[in-house]
């Protein structure tokens, strides 16, 4: 079979969900549109940390820590947009919805209006779109944006810089991360590749020090570029456990789906 080089690892309208009432999109582009906007928002940082990478200015500055946590949004931005874990979470649409009325978030009268709206036939839809705001917007301390946050915000942070003649992989999914063991919810160690030039590791250790950028020869730029390609069982995870804290904020965010 024939494909163009442009549709080969590609799927359009990733984050749309099927209306059921009209055969189209509810509320089409939304989740596209609000994700352009934080990357708009986070883009000049990024190009501004590798701009400081590049010139090895900042080290130890205030700027430099902001730019760090903006650079941290991003990766975990990128975390729970993954299909692999959002996809899952977006099928548990249906039976969340016996669980919004049992905490009363939605009742017989928001059946009603939707009824009214031309809309009740939407419902699953509606909550699906409530779970993707919730997982890939909140900043609710519980929400699974957050816990990644606070996962990497505490550890050590190792800026790498390839040689010359080799770059660093960056994939459509450029994360690699590594636990202890199986039974572990959280990593203990995130590697990043920022561009063709540098990379970032986040490291539950003891800092190396000294350095703002640490140079790499060849083949440790191959083995870290072996990690992306190759994977691991592990990252089947995706940091674990967050999931299990998007039903609990299901209530705060489900009433932005009927707007």
């Amino acid at each position: 079979m024939r494909c163009k080089p442009d549709g080969i690892c590609f799927e359009k309208y990733l984050h749309e969900v099927k209306s059921r009432s009209e055969s189209t999109y509810f509320q089409e582009g939304a989740i596209e549109d609000m994700l352009s906007q934080v990357e708009s928002r986070l883009a000049p940082k990024y190009e501004e940390l590798l701009g400081c990478l590049d010139d090895g200015e900042l080290i130890g500055t205030a700027r430099l820590v902001e730019l760090i946590d903006c650079l941290i949004a991003f990766i975990a931005s990128l975390v729970v947009r993954h299909p692999k874990w959002l996809g899952p979470e977006r099928k548990k649409a249906s039976t969340l919805i016996p669980f919004l009325f049992e905490k009363e978030t939605l009742t017989v009268s928001d059946l009603e209006t939707l009824e009214v709206m031309g809309l009740k036939d939407d419902l699953p839809a509606i909550v699906e779109m409530a779970i993707m705001d919730a997982a890939l917007f909140s900043t609710d301390e519980r929400a699974p944006l957050m816990q990644i946050v606070d996962i990497l915000k505490p550890m050590n942070v190792t800026y790498f810089a390839a040689p010359d003649n080799c770059e660093f992989i960056a994939t459509s999914f450029p994360l690699h991360a590594e636990w202890m063991s199986t039974s572990d919810a959280d990593p203990v160690a995130v590697y990043f590749p920022l561009s063709s030039q540098f990379a970032v590791a986040f490291r539950s250790c003891e800092p190396t020090g000294g350095k703002l950028v640490w140079p790499l020869v060849a083949e440790q730029v191959d083995s870290l570029n072996r990690c992306l390609v190759g994977g691991s069982d592990l990252n089947d995870l995706v940091f674990g456990t967050n999931g299990s804290y998007l039903a609990s904020i299901i209530s705060a965010t489900a009433q932005h789906g009927n707007q």
